[in-house]
């Protein structure tokens, strides 16, 4: 309520909107107003934490580019084997989650069939279109959007248990996407 934003009687000036109890200026052309995190203007085609949609963030090795997160040209490169799996093991398979063994979900990341349940593999959200991990496009890959958060077509960000994979976990996995998410 312009008139009553984030405290009774305290009004926005003309022209600005409340939004989550903050006064905003209206956007600029090619703008978009996201209020995931803090409210704010965002230009969807450049803006890592909202690339071509509100809340949908780029991770570490990708850069916004028209609306879609890219692999960067000199993001290290990753190993199925050497550098995927030890993150699958640590906090996914590893912990009874995508072992094989848990009946809440189909999803086994145990060594022996990791790669074949991940790669060209649809996700099983009903809402959700995309590929599990689709090979160099970390942006159409539904295993990237899951250890980001944020704009989820389903489900919770993983691991769900424990705290957020740091930048550098992450940044292995898509490093592997980017570099054609072979089964090395």
């Amino acid at each position: 309520d312009v008139d009553h934003c984030g405290a009774c009687g305290t009004a926005c000036d003309a022209g600005m909107s409340c939004v989550r109890g903050v006064c905003l200026d209206p956007c600029t052309e090619g703008q978009t107003l996201c209020a995931f995190d803090e409210p704010a203007c965002v230009d969807l085609d450049v803006d890592a934490r909202n690339c071509g949609r509100c809340g949908h963030r780029c991770g570490p090795g990708t850069t916004c580019q028209a609306g879609k997160c890219a692999c960067d040209a000199d993001a290290p490169a990753a190993a199925f084997q050497a550098d995927v799996l030890p993150v699958f093991e640590s906090s996914c398979g590893g912990k009874s989650c995508h072992s094989g063994t848990n009946e809440l979900t189909s999803l086994d990341l145990s060594p022996a069939v990791a790669y074949a349940q991940l790669v060209g593999v649809a996700s099983e959200g009903e809402s959700c279109t995309s590929s599990r991990v689709v090979a160099g496009a970390p942006d159409d890959s539904f295993l990237v959007d899951k250890l980001l958060g944020g704009d989820l077509c389903y489900g919770k960000r993983m691991p769900r248990q424990d705290d957020a994979l740091g930048d550098e976990a992450v940044g292995r996995i898509i490093g592997w996407i980017c570099a054609g998410a072979a089964d090395d």
